[in-house]
């Protein structure tokens, strides 16, 4: 929400206007232009002005129960998001971005961060009351030589013992061990850093750690063990042992008796005692609050609750610690339905009115996504799950029958968008003729009800009628001359020259293929002859089709532009777009990390329209 008031000059006097309004923020800077009109109808345009700099949600995390905020980093800044009020405060951008941080709580609140140089840690601390009047003090070097080859650091901070612990997970360059360091530092002035525990022959390498009341409660996958190391001595003592489970982190709130574990499926709760593991809001894979990419996890214990932050989410997953329900506590959402991760093909209803979104789901199940362009709002359809997929491949819109085409790495299926009913057309290895073994992308001729896929492991292209199911080989080394396809990851089929243009991601260019032949001809262009080389892009990711301008769409590191009709390039500055879908009136829909954005190409802007 954004409140302001402003005193305007009309024809009739001074006039002092009052507003409010409430709106969803994209992560950016978000403008908001007001205009006044007086009793007499006279207007002053941009009588106020109002910059909002929104930034991501934070999902590594420190929390303060008592006032239900959450401290961390996020793009590059020191911020907190308050989840009663879900208002944001940024606080400070340090000069250099911290491996770690953590939050202590006193009679003032202070952030500690850990800075790696050349040659040694440096810790900051970060009064953090004022809000944005906070100040960064720096106080003093540790570790005499910054350990060589560091796998993981973390900086926990100790409120009840007034203590900071910071792990570093090393290799140094005269051993081939991976070794656990955990250093203890007391905040009493004129403290100075100790080890308070390093792994050997008889302990265990620490994964991950949070701080209970009178030891340290550890996690390592290494050693398929829960231990809890002792504050005063940093002596070991195995908790729970042969826990194999694959976990991401220990919350914060664990003690020497339950243990709470954050796993892919929900909390792991250990009861020590009885040496026994029960599962809090465990979800099927499909579920859309489960977890792709879980990072801190905190018990709360006011709400009783656990927060979650998901990476790939942009959220903060709460679950309930009696009922297990999953409900989202904090988000940069804009519409509703599921949550995207990354998405990797886009198509267009006829109408330009939905979005049809294939997204690969990171950690979570891949999914199907039709989203109002209007709202921004998202409906799951169809049943593409298969958690863990290598990748997705693509969809295409057959409009006449109702139907969506889609491909995930191994499997081709059919979306009935009246029944929401799926289909399985194809399956790698087991086709009615032509086998594929790993689908990079899809192509679909309208006119014959042909499916063309590429196959970026056997190198080539292979057809599939839709309606017979007949699989058939258009061109690979084994057929057509030309150029072998490298890495092959786009196409598209030209609907007037019936011809296909494929893209290779090891060559670094574009072939047309003569669909009848299979022969292979690279694309004559007035850019460089290899795009690989960073002209026009310095990655293919993709393949897209302009129509309305004949242009073939290069999705990289940046949008790339082929004419067929002139053979000239041109180049977008759009940068890590994963997918891309040209619209009416030179407007780009992207598919991007957590997002479907518009793109107006004439302005430049890059708005989010779901979220």
């Amino acid at each position: 929400m954004a409140t302001n008031s402003q005193t305007t000059t009309t024809s009739t006097g001074s006039v002092e206007a009052y507003w409010e309004i409430t709106l969803p923020l994209t992560v950016g800077t978000n403008t908001i232009n007001v205009e006044v009109t007086d009793k007499s109808g006279e207007t002053a345009s941009a009588a106020d002005q109002v910059s909002v700099n929104w930034r991501q949600v934070t999902t590594t995390f420190d929390f303060n129960p008592a006032t239900q905020t959450l401290y961390g980093f996020a793009s590059n800044a020191m911020v907190d998001f308050n989840l009663n009020s879900k208002q944001q405060r940024v606080h400070l951008e340090p000069q250099f971005p911290p491996v770690s941080g953590c939050l202590h709580i006193a009679s003032s609140s202070y952030y500690y961060l850990v800075h790696a140089n050349e040659d040694h840690y440096a810790l900051y601390r970060l009064k953090i009351d004022n809000g944005a009047d906070a100040e960064e003090t720096f106080e003093g070097y540790f570790s005499k030589s910054r350990d060589y080859l560091r796998f993981k650091s973390q900086l926990v901070c100790d409120s009840n013992g007034d203590s900071l612990y910071f792990l570093v997970n090393r290799r140094l360059p005269s051993e081939d061990t991976i070794r656990s360091v955990i250093y203890h530092r007391s905040l009493e002035k004129h403290s100075s850093w100790s080890t308070l525990y390093e792994t050997d022959e008889a302990s265990v390498l620490v994964s991950d750690f949070v701080s209970g009341k009178d030891a340290l409660i550890g996690y390592s996958s290494f050693d398929e063990k829960i231990v809890s190391i002792s504050k005063s001595d940093g002596a070991m003592e195995t908790l729970f042992d042969n826990y194999t489970t694959f976990t991401m982190h220990v919350a914060h709130g664990s003690t020497k008796e339950f243990v709470y574990l954050t796993t892919f499926d929900g909390i792991d709760r250990i009861n020590i005692a009885e040496q026994s593991i029960s599962t809090i809001g465990e979800v099927e894979s499909d579920n859309p609050l489960h977890f792709s990419q879980p990072r801190s996890t905190y018990l709360d214990s006011v709400n009783h609750r656990f927060l979650i932050g998901d990476s790939d989410y942009h959220s903060i997953i709460s679950i309930d610690q009696h009922t297990g329900e999953r409900t989202i506590a904090l988000s940069n959402e804009m519409g509703t339905g599921p949550k995207m991760v990354a998405i990797r093909d886009v198509v267009l209803n006829e109408g330009e009115t939905y979005a049809y979104v294939i997204d690969d789901g990171g950690n979570a199940a891949e999914k199907v996504l039709e989203i109002d362009l209007a709202t921004g709002n998202r409906r799951r359809i169809g049943d593409i799950n298969s958690q863990f997929n290598i990748s997705v491949a693509g969809l295409e819109l057959d409009a006449s029958n109702d139907a969506l085409y889609v491909a995930t790495n191994d499997t081709v299926y059919r979306i009935d968008l009246s029944t929401n009913g799926t289909t399985t057309l194809a399956i790698s290895d087991i086709n009615q003729g032509a086998v594929f073994s790993s689908i990079s992308s899809i192509a679909f001729d309208h006119e014959s009800e042909t499916l063309f896929i590429s196959d970026a492991v056997q190198e080539q292209v292979v057809a599939l009628n839709v309606n017979t199911l007949e699989t058939t080989l258009i061109s690979s080394e084994f057929k057509g001359d030309g150029q072998t396809f490298f890495n092959i990851n786009g196409l598209v089929f030209h609907p007037d020259t019936k011809l296909l243009y494929a893209s290779n991601q090891g060559h670094g260019n574009v072939h047309k293929v003569d669909t009848e032949t299979g022969n292979r001809t690279e694309i004559a262009t007035a850019c460089a002859p290899s795009f690989s080389s960073g002209e026009p892009a310095d990655m293919i990711m993709g393949l897209s089709f302009d129509s309305e301008l004949n242009e073939l769409l290069l999705v990289g590191d940046r949008v790339s532009r082929i004419n067929l009709n002139t053979s000239t390039c041109s180049y977008d500055t759009y940068d890590h777009q994963l997918s891309v879908e040209p619209l009416s009136g030179s407007r780009l829909l992207a598919g991007t990390f957590g997002a479907l954005k518009l793109i107006d190409e004439e302005t430049g802007e890059v708005v989010a329209i779901s979220q």
